[in-house]
């Protein structure tokens, strides 16, 4: 629990949107030569990052970074150095979760992860040495949703592969409340409903305290009372509760962990918080992006 309240959150840096315009489409079914569905392995980083091998342009094996909590895929500025990656000659406004903001981009042939791909794909350039020194391994790039939700998949976090469009069904689903420009989900706590960001770089659930009815008897707060959580802007305060009940559309997902934070947006804002999957305890995870269905088992 210790290691998990230390975690290094990125929904602070990488939180993005769409560049205005971005369209991706899902494919059909993806096979191999005899037929099976196609399977990547990856790696856990901080225990609940999950980081793939793919390619970058000219760059194979490039480690990327998957986050469905960021809309734009973002090359790490050095990786665009050294592909010397011609600049976008259309200005790029990028919608986020805080607003529009007007943001560097480059033109890249292509960006794949297995049976992801965009081709030629117009890319977020920012630095991630923070990201990087707080992992340990050299991160090229950070597929966002634009790549993600280009083909259908599976997270199978007990074999640690990436299932493109696999063939069994989720034993549980519930349908995306939105897909774009943002991957939402509604979750019911303590009998209350949220709207939460699906955020495959969030550790487990967090909601923000502005949007928590903390008086409710289903939610307690934990011994160890309050954390200090390190970002990338420096640390803040954080507060762990146990809700006894959490639903996920009418499934229960038992008994929750929830790391409750204050919100960096103003009262407005339209998400409640973050959906995670490690800590969750998620044994797999189906992104149904034709389907518009988030499974889980």
């Amino acid at each position: 629990m210790l290691k998990t309240k230390r975690a290094f959150l990125l929904w602070l840096l990488l939180l993005g949107g769409f560049p205005d315009g971005t369209r991706a489409s899902c494919c059909g079914a993806a096979k191999d030569a005899v037929g099976h569905a196609i399977e990547i392995p990856f790696e856990m980083y901080n225990d609940n990052l999950v980081v793939v091998e793919g390619t970058l342009g000219s760059m194979e094996n490039a480690k990327i970074l998957l986050d469905t909590g960021t809309g734009a895929t973002i090359v790490n500025s050095e990786t665009a150095a050294r592909l010397n990656l011609m600049e976008s000659p259309e200005k790029v406004r990028l919608t986020t979760l805080g607003g529009s903001l007007d943001v560097r981009s480059v033109i890249v042939s292509q960006v794949k992860v297995g049976a992801l791909s965009l081709s030629p794909a117009t890319v977020i350039v920012q630095d991630l040495t923070v990201l990087q020194q707080r992992l340990g391994v050299s991160i090229a790039a950070i597929a966002g949703l634009d790549l993600i939700s280009t083909r259908s998949f599976m997270i199978d976090f007990r074999r640690r592969k990436i299932v493109f469009t696999p063939d069994k069904l989720p034993g549980k689903y519930v349908r995306f409340e939105t897909q774009r420009p943002f991957l939402t989900v509604k979750v019911k706590i303590a009998g209350h409903e949220h709207r939460l960001l699906v955020d495959s770089a969030t550790p487990g659930l967090l909601v923000f305290r502005n949007r928590l009815r903390a008086s409710s008897p289903k939610l307690t707060e934990l011994s160890s009372g309050n954390a200090r959580i390190f970002t990338a802007s420096g640390t803040m305060n954080a507060k762990w509760l146990r809700a006894s009940e959490v639903l996920l559309g009418t499934e229960s997902i038992g008994p929750q962990t929830v790391l409750v934070v204050a919100s960096p947006y103003g009262e407005d804002f339209k998400l409640d918080g973050l959906l995670g999957f490690v800590t969750t305890r998620f044994q797999s995870v189906w992104l149904d992006f034709e389907n518009g269905l988030f499974g889980w088992s």
